[in-house]
């Protein structure tokens, strides 16, 4: 009976010390943040103190006006090259808004097709609807990049590939402000060759 009792007390003490090895140095149990009670044990006064978490990593997250609006990238692609028929144009962008006053970024994207060009031009239109939390928005900067592509298909045996047969970047296209005009439609047009 005796060793039952002895087996049953390492049983748990193996257990506690899994418990504590767990927590790592800020006294958070590895993994995820939401598992456990964050906090810490203190040796001396053998008391468990726990850590408020704000889930804040910025003091001036959240704080700002809410903008909502569209802006609508018309793109004009000019196609210098031969592509066989069949190709299919397309762009893709991404409008990326860091550096405001609160901390935050936001990252938006955007895809569209294009039509088969004609006299050597097709036109792209992105569209990207925001909603945004800004403290200062009229001077916040908007980093525009965007990508035509002109595709085809490729089989080689009974495998058939998207492949990429010419593509045009264009990045760091800043543009200073966001419209503070709430539902505005901000329009803005660039151009590429393929």
């Amino acid at each position: 009976m005796k060793m039952w009792k002895i087996v049953f007390a390492m049983v748990c003490l193996v257990g506690l010390t899994q418990l504590v090895w767990s927590q790592n140095e800020k006294g958070v149990f590895s993994g995820s943040h939401s598992e456990g009670i964050p906090g810490f044990l203190d040796p001396q006064t053998r008391t468990f103190t726990t850590l408020v978490e704000s889930g804040i990593d910025n003091p001036l997250s959240g704080t700002g006006s809410y903008y909502y609006g569209e802006i609508k990238i018309t793109l004009t692609v000019y196609v210098a090259s031969a592509f066989p028929s069949g190709t299919a144009y397309g762009c893709s962008g991404t409008l990326t808004v860091g550096g405001d006053t609160n901390g935050d970024t936001y990252i938006e994207n955007a895809v569209a097709t294009a039509p088969a060009p004609s006299g050597g031009v097709t036109t792209c239109t992105l569209i990207f609807n925001y909603f945004w939390q800004l403290t200062s928005p009229t001077s916040d900067i908007i980093d525009v990049s965007f990508t035509a592509v002109a595709q085809n298909t490729v089989t080689v045996g009974s495998q058939t590939e998207i492949i990429d047969l010419r593509d045009a970047t264009r990045s760091n296209e800043l543009i200073k402000g966001v419209s503070t005009t709430q539902g505005n439609i901000t329009t803005l047009t660039y151009s590429t060759r393929l």
